[in-house]
């Protein structure tokens, strides 16, 4: 094979098999009929399997930044209850309202993140609506929730533990979600490579 006359070899197969399949296409009408069937479906799982890979790295990257959040709310939190319970004075509530400030840098990275982590689902659904099915509410609507619950009254000890369990369950449903995805595109995969085994039998044969 390392032979200069065979170094062709593959683009010489390739040609062969196109020549082939077009002698199909004008020959025999029912495997040129499941050929058409077959690319049809090639095309709709190579488009889903791209947006399922978009929308899982959109997910990773929502993920990240809510776990940066988090991280700035239990800050918050560990700070409030020195203030709160502890008498911590001036100096924990300044220390409280400046992680409470990171924090809110950070759940608008986080927002940010989910708001394309959704328009990557509704691109999924809108050409695999029958395939895939992916709880995408409240994703984005996490952080007014957050918003509302510390930022008008962030003095409050018991909404920085609320907005913390509420990031929580919105982690918790990100990675369900998560995991859907990566199923389906396994399964995504897996059809198009015995796609690509019948096309092959279908044209060689």
């Amino acid at each position: 094979l390392d032979q200069a006359r065979w170094k062709s070899i593959d683009m010489e197969w390739e040609t062969l098999m196109k020549e082939k399949e077009g002698w199909i296409y004008g020959n025999k009408q029912v495997e040129a009929a499941r050929l058409d069937e077959l690319y049809d479906q090639k095309t709709f799982l190579t488009s889903s399997s791209r947006e399922i890979t978009e929308a899982i790295s959109a997910g990773h990257e929502a993920k990240i930044a809510l776990r940066r959040a988090l991280k700035s709310l239990e800050g918050a939190k560990d700070y409030s209850t020195w203030d709160t319970f502890l008498g911590g004075g001036l100096i924990a509530t300044s220390l409280k309202h400046s992680k409470l400030d990171e924090s809110e840098n950070a759940i608008h990275a986080a927002q940010r993140s989910l708001q394309k982590f959704q328009t990557e689902l509704l691109d999924i659904q809108q050409i695999n609506a029958e395939n895939l099915s992916v709880e995408r509410d409240g994703f984005v609507t996490f952080a007014d929730y957050i918003f509302d619950d510390i930022f008008s009254a962030w003095s409050t000890h018991s909404k920085i533990n609320n907005s913390i369990d509420h990031i929580n369950e919105t982690i918790s449903s990100l990675e369900h979600t998560t995991v859907q995805l990566e199923e389906q595109l396994k399964g995504d995969q897996e059809m198009l490579y015995n796609i690509g085994i019948e096309i092959a039998k279908i044209i060689e044969q």
